[in-house]
C-alpha cells in the first residue's frame, strides 16, 4: 500500500533561497492538474503519454478557438495562452471521479472546478503565488531547470496523464516521484518542500491502542467487528517498531503454516496429579486430549527416553504450532482493510482530568480519565497530541512503563493507588539445531518435565527449542544478545537425556526476544483499571499471549463497547487482583 501524502504550501517554508517556493508551487500545481504548462500561444493542448503514443483519448480534444486573443483574460481562464493551465483530453475525463475537474461539457470542453483550485489570472498567478511570470527570473529559471532534468517530460507531461488498468490515476506514486525530482534539483536536496504528513496520527480517535502486536491488533479487530455500523468507531494503533505492512488489496491470503502435530506434555511423579486435573478441565471444555502411561508413550514415540516420566498428555486434534509472524501480518492487513489507522511513534505522555471521591470504607481515592495521548514521532523530535475516549494498554513488555505514564502505581504503598502493573520485560532465548538422526515428521511439540521444550522446524531434521531460566538465572534484559552458554549448560543436558539422538545435535542459529512477564502470577491482565477508568489492559501473558489473543481481544472489545464481559468471563484477570492478592495459578507455562 502506498502511503498517503499531503502537500504543504511551499511559501511557508522558512530559510529557502528566493524563488524556490514559487518554483515548487508551479511544479505542484502542474502535478495536481495533470497538465503541462503552456508557455506559448501556439501550444494549445497538453499532450499526455497516451496521446503521444497514438492511443485514442477517452474524450475528443477541444478544437482551437480563433476568437480568443492569446494572453487575454479569457484565454487565461479558458485554458489557453500565456500563464494559463489547460485541462484537455484524458485529464478532463477524470472530472467525474472527483479529481478536481468537472465532467466534459457538451461541446467537448472541460473546466477546472473552482472549489478545488486557486484563482488563475492573466498575470500567471495561482493561489496568490507568481509561479509562471511572463518574463524571466529566478522562478522561471528554477522551473526550467527542473523540466530539463525530466520533471516535466517524465512526470508532468507524460506520467500524470496515463491510465492504469482500473481507469484511475496513480496520484500518490507520481507525487512521490515528483518530490524526489524536486529534492534532487533544489539546493539542499534533503529538504522536503512537499511536506509529508502521512506519518502523523489523527488529532482525534475514539480508541488509541498502544502496541501493534497480536494482542493489540486482536482488540482492534474485534472493536471494528462488533461496531454497530461500519466506521462508527475510529481506532488508532500506535507502535514503536517501524515495519512496512503487506497491505496489498490483491494479495492472496497469508498461509499461517499451521502444523497440527499436537502437544506432548511430560510429567514426573510430583506433577502427575496436576496433569490429571488439567486434562479433566480441558476435556470439559471440548479439547481432544488423552493421558498416556510410560509404556504407551514408548510405543507411540520410540525415540523418547521415558525415564522419570510418570504420565503424559497428548493432544489428538486441532493442536500444533503456526508461524506467529504470518499471523501478525494477516491481522495487520485485515484491520487496515476495516479502517484501523496506524502510526509509528512512542507514547510519551497522557493528559488526564481527575476527581476525588470517597469509597464505602471511607478511603479517599482519585479517579482519572485520559483525554489526550502525546505521540512522539519515529526518529523525530516532534510529537502529535491525539484526543481520545479510550486507551488500550497492549504494549507488551513495556506495558508497565505505559501504566506509569498514566500515574498508575504512584500512590502510597499498600493502597489501590499505589498498586503497580507488575509487568516487565524478561529476555528469552530460542535455539535452532540440526540433528540427522533426530525424531521424524510425526514429532509433536514436546514439553519436558524439566521445563525444556522442542519441536521440528521444517523437513530437514532441524529443531528449535529452549527452556525458561529460574529467577536466579534471569538474564539482563538491557540487550538482546544470545547466551550460547545457557544452551550448553541448561538446555542441552535435558534435551539429550529425554531424546538420546540429541547427543549429536549441532546448533545452527539462535535469537532472543522479550516476554511481557507478569511477576505476580505469570498470567494476563485484562480489562479496565479501577482508578484510571478509561485505560484497559491486554498484556502480561508471560509467553502464552499468542494462543489466547483472539479470545482476549474479543473480551476487551466487549468490555469497551458493552461495559462488561459478554462471551467469556475474564473477571479473574482484572487488575484489582494485584491489590487484593488473588493469584491466578496455572501450571506448565513455558
Amino acid at each position: 500500500m502506498v502511503k498517503k501524502s499531503s502537500m504543504a504550501a511551499a511559501g511557508k517554508e522558512p530559510g529557502r533561497a528566493p524563488g524556490t517556493q514559487a518554483a515548487i508551487a508551479a511544479a505542484s500545481c502542474c502535478a495536481k492538474r495533470g497538465t503541462r504548462h503552456t508557455s506559448s500561444p501556439g501550444n494549445q493542448l497538453s499532450r499526455t503519454s497516451a496521446q503521444s503514443r497514438g492511443v485514442p483519448s477517452p474524450t475528443p480534444p477541444r478544437a482551437r478557438r480563433t476568437d480568443v486573443t492569446p494572453g487575454s483574460p479569457m484565454a487565461a481562464g479558458g485554458g489557453h495562452g500565456r500563464g494559463s493551465w489547460g485541462s484537455h483530453g484524458e485529464t478532463a475525463a477524470y472530472g467525474a471521479e472527483g479529481r478536481g475537474l468537472e465532467a466534459p461539457l457538451a461541446n467537448g470542453r472541460a473546466r477546472l472546478n473552482n472549489s478545488r483550485r486557486g484563482a488563475v489570472t492573466a498575470e500567471g498567478t495561482v493561489c496568490g503565488i507568481e509561479c509562471c511570470p511572463r518574463r524571466g527570473g529566478p522562478q522561471r529559471a528554477m522551473l526550467r531547470r527542473a523540466l530539463r532534468l525530466g520533471l516535466g517530460r517524465g512526470l508532468l507531461g507524460r506520467g500524470l496523464g496515463t491510465w492504469r488498468g482500473d481507469s484511475t490515476l496513480d496520484w500518490d506514486g507520481k507525487v512521490s516521484d515528483i518530490k524526489k525530482k524536486i529534492q534532487s534539483v533544489l539546493p539542499g536536496g534533503a529538504w522536503n518542500p512537499l511536506y509529508d504528513t502521512s506519518h502523523l496520527p489523527p488529532e482525534h480517535s475514539d480508541v488509541v491502542i498502544v502496541g501493534g502486536g497480536v494482542l493489540g491488533l486482536s482488540v482492534a479487530y474485534w472493536l471494528k467487528r462488533l461496531e454497530k455500523r461500519r466506521g462508527a468507531i475510529q481506532v488508532l494503533v500506535v507502535e514503536r517498531d517501524y515495519t512496512e505492512y503487506l497491505a496489498v488489496v490483491d494479495d492472496p491470503p497469508l498461509d499461517l503454516q499451521f502444523n497440527p502435530s499436537g502437544y506432548l506434555l511430560l510429567a514426573s511423579e510430583k506433577g502427575a496429579a496436576i496433569m490429571e486435573n488439567n486434562v479433566k478441565v480441558q476435556r470439559q471444555e471440548g479439547a481432544k486430549v488423552c493421558l498416556m502411561s510410560p509404556e504407551q508413550l514408548r510405543n507411540k514415540f520410540p525415540w523418547i527416553n521415558t525415564e522419570g516420566v510418570a504420565l503424559a498428555s497428548y493432544g489428538l486434534e486441532d493442536e500444533g504450532w503456526f508461524d506467529p509472524w504470518c499471523l501478525l501480518q494477516g491481522l495487520r492487513r485485515k484491520v487496515q482493510s476495516m479502517g484501523v489507522l496506524f502510526c509509528h511513534g512512542e507514547v510519551t505522555r497522557f493528559i488526564s482530568s481527575s476527581n476525588r471521591m470517597e469509597t464505602a470504607s471511607g478511603e479517599e481515592v482519585t479517579l482519572k480519565r485520559i483525554h489526550e495521548v502525546h505521540v512522539k514521532m519515529d526518529r523525530s523530535l516532534e510529537y502529535q497530541p491525539v484526543e481520545c475516549a479510550i486507551v488500550i494498554n497492549a504494549a507488551g513488555a513495556w506495558s508497565g512503563q505505559i501504566a506509569e505514564l498514566a500515574g498508575i502505581g504512584k500512590g502510597p504503598p499498600g493502597t489501590l493507588q499505589g498498586t503497580k502493573l507488575p509487568v516487565e520485560p524478561r529476555k528469552r532465548y530460542v535455539y535452532l539445531w540440526h540433528c540427522p538422526q533426530g525424531p521424524g515428521l510425526e514429532t509433536p511439540f514436546v514439553i519436558d518435565s524439566s521445563g525444556a521444550y522442542f519441536r521440528r522446524e521444517g523437513l530437514g531434521n532441524n529443531y528449535l527449542g529452549s527452556c525458561s531460566p529460574t529467577e536466579e538465572e534471569e538474564p539482563d534484559p538491557g540487550n538482546l544478545e544470545v547466551d550460547h552458554g545457557f544452551f550448553q549448560d541448561k538446555v542441552w543436558p535435558h534435551l539429550a537425556q529425554r531424546v538420546p539422538a540429541f547427543e549429536t545435535l549441532k546448533v545452527r542459529s539462535a535469537w532472543a526476544g522479550y516476554y511481557d512477564y507478569n511477576t505476580f502470577d505469570q498470567n494476563g491482565v485484562v480489562g479496565p483499571h479501577p482508578l484510571v477508568v478509561n485505560m484497559y489492559f491486554a498484556t502480561g501473558f508471560s509467553g502464552h499471549g499468542l494462543q489466547q489473543a483472539p479470545a482476549v481481544g474479543r473480551a476487551v472489545a466487549e468490555m469497551v463497547l458493552e461495559g462488561s464481559f459478554q462471551t467469556i468471563d475474564l473477571n479473574p484477570f482484572l487488575f484489582s487482583r494485584f491489590y487484593l492478592g488473588e493469584k491466578v495459578q496455572e501450571h506448565n507455562i513455558i
